[in-house]
């Protein structure tokens, strides 16, 4: 895969391709792989999903000495999820637009973690929810302490 690949169903290529690009030289590949952060593009919606999570990509590869455990474990997740990276990504804008809202912030590993615990709930066993719809929910109902 490469970025070529990744921008054919993309509007707005520029933009894209200049993200991406920031990402890159910002995220040591020792922390991210090329190949998964093509996939993290690929499989974004829109930009601000992109930035989002590149963002606490970052932010916790700053404050960690083992960046690369972050974007392990979220695959990790992803993989074990009856969700798809890209219902993830979106999740992960809905909970960072949330936890803004509150005048908090959050560490990537707990916020992934919460949305692990969200996909495990029971209320979403007998009945499957979309997952942005299930953690804005959740953290309607339960708030986050993260």
């Amino acid at each position: 895969m490469n970025i070529e690949d990744v921008l054919k169903s993309k509007e707005e290529k520029e933009k894209w391709v200049n993200l991406y690009e920031k990402a890159r030289e910002t995220l040591p590949l020792r922390d991210v792989k090329d190949e998964e952060l093509l996939n993290l593009l690929k499989e974004s919606q829109t930009l601000e999903q992109f930035s989002t999570l590149f963002l606490y990509i970052f932010r916790y590869g700053k404050s960690n000495p083992n960046g690369r455990n972050a974007i392990i474990t979220f695959f990790e997740y992803v993989d074990k999820s009856s969700y798809s990276l890209s219902e993830w990504i979106k999740t992960i804008q809905i909970f960072d637009t949330w936890i803004k809202e509150q005048e908090r912030s959050t560490d990537f590993l707990k916020m992934i973690g919460y949305l692990q615990c969200a996909d495990q709930s029971p209320d979403n066993i007998k009945l499957t929810h979309d997952f942005d719809y299930l953690v804005s929910e959740m953290l309607e109902r339960y708030g986050y302490d993260g």
